[in-house]
């Protein structure tokens, strides 16, 4: 049986980012660029129910209440929103599954838009409400059976009903990496393909989530020190009117780690997907990597 080692499929993050410093920069540009468009998509779809959110500091408030409130008079245009998003992700995800499963494709820093990433934005979305649906099951039983029963009963029977779930969720992980390989909705190939490795794809994310949770902390510790540099958040986010050229400094770096600590998310757990898939593909793999017309 064709396998994988999870350690090493797992540092495939870490060498792509060695390897590819000047591609991880552009993209980090990339994500930047894309959230201000979306911002800017949010508050021109959203109006100005969403600005008079903002505004009353709903976000930083955690007034899910009043957020949803405003989605529900906008619902058109957020779902509209949602599709844009998972395209925009997918643009990103397509391009870390480039440079592992068929690097010499051309592309601008390895981001293209076509086929490939209509159809990663399809199975991302499916997996997702899928997600949602899943974890809303298990908090409903969860809920039910702690009323009916007490708190640690119903922690437990959220344990049980959640365990096939997470089961499903290993052995469909593989569907995102293979939809891009072979220019299909892999759906039924992704879950046959990952058949008997559960544990190598489980112990795979598990250390890969490790391996960013480390550099999430690296990246905080520097930002933090970055801001105590500059003189405080409340200096630094000032743009200079406050804390001169020193804090304008400051504050472009740690806008740079900012952008760059969702790319390297992305990068550092997605890339093992794409490993794992090209390693149990085997000899199929190179044929299977040839882009797909639509």
């Amino acid at each position: 049986m064709t396998g994988f080692s999870p350690s090493e499929a797992a540092l495939e993050g870490f060498r792509l980012t060695r390897e590819r410093p000047a591609t991880m920069l552009a993209w980090a540009v990339f994500y930047i660029l894309g959230v201000v468009v979306i911002g800017a998509l949010m508050l021109v779809s959203l109006g100005g129910p969403f600005i008079d959110f903002v505004k009353k500091g709903g976000f930083s408030n955690f007034d899910y209440q009043g957020l949803a409130d405003v989605l529900e008079r906008s619902w058109l245009a957020f779902v509209g929103l949602v599709g844009v998003i998972f395209l925009f992700s997918s643009v990103l995800l397509a391009g870390v599954y480039r440079l592992v499963i068929r690097p010499n494709e051309p592309g601008l820093a390895h981001l293209r838009f076509g086929a490939d990433e209509l159809r990663l934005t399809v199975v991302s979305l499916a997996l997702f409400f899928l997600g949602i649906i899943c974890f809303a099951f298990v908090n409903v039983v969860g809920a039910g059976v702690a009323q009916q029963s007490g708190m640690l009963a119903g922690i437990l029977a959220a344990i049980v009903v959640a365990a096939p779930m997470i089961f499903m969720g290993v052995r469909l992980m593989l569907v995102t990496p293979m939809t891009f390989a072979t220019g299909k909705l892999a759906f039924r190939d992704g879950w046959a393909i990952s058949k008997g490795h559960f544990w190598s794809l489980l112990g795979m994310f598990l250390l890969s989530i490790v391996f960013y949770v480390i550099v999430w902390i690296l990246v905080f510790i520097i930002h933090g020190s970055l801001m105590a540099l500059g003189g405080g958040p409340e200096v630094v986010y000032s743009f200079g009117r406050e804390g001169g050229v020193l804090a304008l400094i400051v504050l472009v770096i740690a806008l740079f780690l900012e952008g760059m600590l969702p790319v390297l998310q992305v990068v550092l757990i997605s890339a093992p997907l794409a490993v794992a898939y090209r390693e149990l593909a085997g000899p199929q793999a190179p044929a299977a990597a040839i882009p797909a017309q639509v």
